[in-house]
């Protein structure tokens, strides 16, 4: 199995743990968008740059004439399995975790299957995968207060000329998004 430990993906939804028989190439990308906009002199740097989403891609291949049972499946089998495999991962959208030498890519998802083989390789399964990261917020709700409240008066005319407006005040209670 050339190469078969050069990545791992665990799918966190099912707790597996895969392989492939050989990885040929891998590539990650870890980018940031800065804004076209001038900035004023000052401004948190931080605050005009954002980061994208990780995304991840592989070139791998699982023998068909291997004899082999593993998690992909048993002897010949697995070429048809490996695909079925996949793509039930990318269309229920499970949350994969990437492992390689270089770094751990965490809220992975499988975004793209492109099968590629040629006659040299026809009886294997022979795939580009293309993975990429999602975002995962979490909010707290926060209660302000609590305030005093004072008396709803309406203002007159005099009391509005004069500055003496009344009105009430209730506690706020707000949603704040953490990332």
């Amino acid at each position: 199995m050339q190469n078969s430990q050069i990545i791992s993906i665990t799918d966190l939804d099912t707790s597996t743990v895969y392989h492939f028989e050989t990885v040929s190439n891998f590539t990650g990308n870890d980018s940031s968008t800065i804004t076209t906009y001038p900035t004023s002199e000052g401004t948190p740097r931080a605050d005009n740059i954002y980061n994208n989403p990780n995304t991840f891609n592989v070139s791998v291949q699982i023998g068909g004439s291997t004899r082999a049972n593993d998690e992909w499946g048993v002897d010949a089998s697995r070429v048809r399995s490996a695909e079925m495999i996949l793509r039930t991962i990318k269309n229920e959208a499970h949350t994969l975790q990437i492992e390689t030498n270089q770094r751990t890519y965490d809220n992975m998802y499988l975004t793209n299957i492109n099968i590629s083989s040629n006659t040299q390789n026809a009886y294997d399964f022979v795939a580009s995968l293309g993975f990429s990261e999602l975002f995962i917020a979490t909010y707290t709700e926060v209660t302000v207060g609590p305030f005093t409240t004072s008396e709803t008066k309406a203002n007159t005319d005099s009391t509005q000329e004069s500055g003496q407006k009344q009105g009430k005040t209730a506690p706020f209670k707000g949603i704040g998004l953490l990332v």
